[in-house]
């Protein structure tokens, strides 16, 4: 562009925006010149990043828009007075809110600038201004639709409304022109229609008018747009948010985390549409655009660029909905932004927080003089859902005569007693003659042995869901170099949880159970079989249990080792927060959707198979030499079923409801911490 020329020496400039016209980035890039400007006679008062708090003190403006209080009238006073005998040529003071004022409140911001000041409003095409001002809302949590947003905007043609910052409001019989003019005078106002095939000519209108060589502000470019498909995204995420809480979208989490996240470390991916303005708004919008024009005109202040332009076509076509997949990064790249700015806002609310543990030592008390049977197994396998079923019908059982703990301590009184235990699974011999029971014949046990393959898959999924980076190769060839007994909750393939409970109470009380793929009914028939009093009750129960959470699907497990790492990197948030954030997560993923048949499940990989085989033969054939009684085919140990889809690696693509409920419980489980 042509350079204009400099207002008077000693003017202050005072820029009103209009919102979504490039005003953060102007404000951005003079907060960061603002030595340079000082050098070349131009004061950018204060230490923030733009005026907005002088704005909203003159305007009688909430601090923010969700306090109670009132902006304080010392933040425009510290400003202004900076403003007067700072012996430099020119003052720039910048904040749209200023735009959002009415006649009454620009008289009263006439009153607090005595000093030769000089408004400057700039404008853009209006169909890509209101498509910016809509997805605006959407970025602070504000779920309405496109169309909706835009029907209200145009209610009243050709008067134009922009719903959420309603600077073209005319109901004062006024016009944002022309208020603007009158309280300030034409000869002081400049309206800039910026050209909107020059993204530098913002950044030269103000080097022009404050008389500083092109070059002195950076040409930044703050605020950024997004797609269709994450503007799509995001706000489906507010709908539901807003929906399921009954509250509105917490700002500071939502955009100040997942959406400045996303606009910033995202990588737009060529296949996802830019941002439309629906076809029956073009002609809308022309209207409105020739209706500001003419207000323009009226009123008689100079102009900077072609008023034309305002009604300059914009991007126009259909709609976008969500896709049924999307992009990974997309819902990975919004989680972790919501884990490091709740990081951060904890860390300005200097609260920390301290979360113990829970108790788990266990209870001490001696066995009844009666019978007991112990059930174990690994973690996550059929026991748990045997464990709910007698949980339920404990008291039902305690009518048979049969008496239910879960765990390794008996409850006093006559049994049978059957017993509970996970942790037994991995009990050596020593530890099992401790237990009471074990030296005197008086105690038998079920022993739940899983196929190598079904026991690797699962308990990677469930290190996933407590925070696991790795994938599944690299856990299952770790498992697979493994030696000796489980550590830490992460077993050891091949490990044998039989041997040692032969060798402490005899193969004649143990039993051992290899049930189909987490089939909980034989388990349940066992046992009744077994405690004959409880009279069929366990298994009658059990036809109605179900295994337990489903588990994760392929995609599901993938995505969440791939949150992990998200959630955890640098400025991460506490361990404690982290660990909210991903279970909230993980049960929004179980409870709320339902994995789709293409989703797979996690296989064992090609490059495995012999050895994990092999694994499970050598298992077999170990606790067939054991003698024990053996409910279930041992044969089943050396099986590896091959899915139908089999994922180990990361997926690039998701479905977008997977990504909209691993967000949504990332920001669920924030909100507690926030």
């Amino acid at each position: 562009m042509s350079e204009i020329g400099a207002l008077p020496r000693g003017t202050t400039v005072l820029h009103i925006g209009a919102p979504k016209t490039g005003t953060t980035s102007l404000q951005q890039s003079a907060a960061g010149a603002r030595t340079r400007l000082r050098e070349g006679g131009v004061l950018y008062p204060g230490q923030q990043e733009n005026h907005h708090r002088v704005a909203r003190s003159l305007l009688g403006h909430r601090r923010e828009p969700w306090h109670a209080d009132l902006a304080p009238a010392h933040w425009a006073k510290r400003i202004l007075s900076q403003l007067t005998d700072n012996g430099l040529d020119y003052g720039l003071v910048s904040s749209e809110t200023f735009s959002t004022a009415r006649a009454r409140d620009v008289a009263r911001v006439r009153e607090a600038f005595p000093m030769p000041t000089h408004v400057v409003l700039t404008l853009r095409s209006l169909p890509g201004m209101l498509l910016s001002m809509w997805q605006q809302r959407v970025k602070n949590g504000e779920p309405e639709l496109l169309e909706a947003w835009l029907n209200d905007a145009f209610r009243d043609l050709p008067m134009l409304h922009m719903p959420g910052a309603d600077v073209f409001d005319e109901s004062d019989g006024t016009n944002l022109v022309g208020r603007w003019a009158d309280a300030f005078g034409p000869e002081n106002m400049t309206v800039v229609v910026l050209d909107p095939t020059d993204r530098d000519h913002n950044f030269q209108t103000f080097e022009d008018l404050l008389a500083q060589p092109r070059g002195t502000l950076d040409r930044v470019n703050a605020n950024s747009g997004m797609n269709a498909i994450e503007t799509e995204f995001f706000r489906r995420a507010a709908e539901r948010i807003t929906r399921e809480t009954g509250s509105s979208v917490r700002r500071e989490l939502f955009h100040g985390g997942a959406v400045n996240a996303v606009i910033s470390e995202r990588s737009r991916r060529p296949d996802e549409p830019a941002l439309r303005m629906p076809e029956w708004a073009r002609a809308h919008a022309t209207t409105a655009a020739v209706r500001i024009a003419e207000q323009i005109e009226s009123a008689g202040v100079r102009v900077v660029g072609d008023v034309a332009d305002l009604a300059a076509p914009g991007r126009f076509g259909n709609s976008v909905s969500l896709p049924e997949e999307i992009g990974s990064d997309l819902a990975l790249i919004a989680a972790g932004g919501i884990a490091r700015r709740t990081a951060r806002l904890r860390e300005a609310k200097a609260k920390v927080r301290t979360t113990h543990d829970a108790d788990r030592s266990k209870s001490s008390g001696g066995l009844s003089d009666a019978a007991t049977l112990l059930i174990s197994g690994a973690p996550g396998s059929c026991v748990d859902a045997v464990r709910r079923v007698l949980t339920r019908g404990s008291a039902e059982l305690r009518e048979k005569g049969v008496r239910y703990f879960d765990g390794l301590v008996a409850p006093s009184g006559n049994g049978p007693h059957v017993l509970v235990s996970e942790t037994a699974w991995s009990y050596t011999a020593d530890e099992i003659r401790g237990l009471p029971g074990a030296q005197d014949g008086r105690l038998t046990t079920v022993v739940v042995v899983e196929a190598p393959a079904l026991l690797a898959v699962r308990s990677w999924q469930d290190e996933a869901t407590r925070g696991a980076v790795q994938d599944f190769d690299g856990y299952l060839a770790e498992l697979l170099s493994g030696t000796g007994v489980p550590v830490g909750g992460r077993p050891v393939l091949g490990h044998d949880p039989v041997g040692p409970w032969v060798e402490a109470i005899g193969a004649e009380k143990v039993i051992v159970v290899v049930p189909p793929a987490q089939d909980h009914m034989l388990l349940a028939s066992v046992v009744d079989a077994i405690v004959c009093r409880s009279a069929g009750l366990v298994t009658r129960l059990a036809a109605g249990e179900r295994t337990g959470d489903r588990r994760l699907s392929a995609t599901e497990a993938e995505f969440l080792a791939g949150l992990n790492e998200h959630l955890t990197n640098d400025g991460g948030p506490y361990d404690v927060d982290v660990r909210r954030m991903r279970s909230s997560a993980v049960r929004r993923l179980l409870d709320a959707r339902v994995a789709g048949v293409g989703e797979g499940v996690i296989g064992v990989p090609e490059w495995a198979l012999g050895q994990v085989q092999a694994v499970g033969k050598v298992l077999a054939d170990r606790i067939a030499a054991y003698g024990v009684r053996t409910e279930g085919d041992l044969a089943d140990l050396a099986a590896v079923p091959l899915p139908e889809t089999v994922r180990t690696g990361r997926s690039e693509q998701i479905p977008s409801e997977l990504g909209l409920q691993a967000v949504m419980g990332v920001y669920e489980g924030a909100k507690f911490v926030v």
